[in-house]
């Protein structure tokens, strides 16, 4: 939520100042590989035997992988591409 806050509160100019296309798919590509690996994470910890500590450790990944996504969405929709 920190990350997607932040990207939010930037003016658009400020997202893509000094940017260019490679460094924008750069970025963009490392974010994702940062996704699937707290993705991957999240489906180990799935595997472990169920309990509340579990599940519990379950809803921030959860989170922070809505939040990784939609600041992927908002730096794209920014970057008026």
């Amino acid at each position: 939520m920190r990350t997607h806050q932040a990207m939010a509160g930037l003016p658009p100019e400020l997202l893509t100042a000094g940017a260019n296309e490679d460094d924008y798919k750069q970025a963009m590509d490392r974010l994702q590989a940062a996704a699937q690996d707290l993705r991957d994470a999240a489906h180990a910890l799935a595997q472990d035997k169920a309990s509340d500590h579990r599940n519990e450790s379950m809803k921030p990944i959860n989170k922070a992988l809505l939040d990784t996504q939609q600041t992927m969405i908002d730096a794209y929709m920014a970057s008026g591409k």
